[in-house]
């Protein structure tokens, strides 16, 4: 696997989150090379993350501080070997849009056993309710690490 990219809405909590958990994660796991990158289905280019998500993902080891939004497009879709939706509605988008991508297209909590499970959008919310998405996630997050670690994901 070269790439992995993280979807949501705005770009700006749920998958920037993932992203950067996802790459502390990767390089505990010594998973060198991997591209990871996010995207939200309705972004808007170069909005920073909310406040909420850069201190919860602080709090793991994670930096938000020099991120910028990207809208998904075809480009990112179609670099990506496998790419993780937030929500069963973003995984029909992504579709809609890139009917291609089917075969490289998840959801998050899936890897959690949680089929069919969506990640909640916190925002609007607290710091609090940031920490509970991303506790939410982290199985999935750490699931997903082992799995392409062992090559059961390619």
């Amino acid at each position: 696997m070269k790439q992995l990219l993280f979807v949501c809405s705005g770009n700006t909590c749920r998958s920037p989150m993932a992203e950067a958990c996802f790459k502390v994660l990767a390089q505990a796991h010594g998973l060198d090379g991997l591209i990871v990158k996010s995207a939200g289905t309705g972004a808007i280019k170069g909005a920073p993350a909310s406040y909420q998500a850069c201190e919860a993902v602080k709090e793991i080891g994670g930096d938000l501080r020099d991120f910028s939004s990207t809208p998904l497009s075809f480009e990112l879709v179609d670099k990506s070997d496998l790419i993780i939706a937030m929500t069963a509605g973003h995984r029909a988008e992504i579709l809609r849009r890139y009917p291609a991508a089917a075969g490289k297209v998840r959801l998050l909590l899936e890897f959690d056993n949680q089929a069919g499970a969506n990640v909640n959008d916190p925002f609007g919310g607290g710091l609090d309710l940031y920490r509970f998405t991303l506790s939410a996630m982290m199985p999935a997050l750490n699931r997903l690490a082992e799995k392409i670690l062992n090559n059961e994901i390619k």
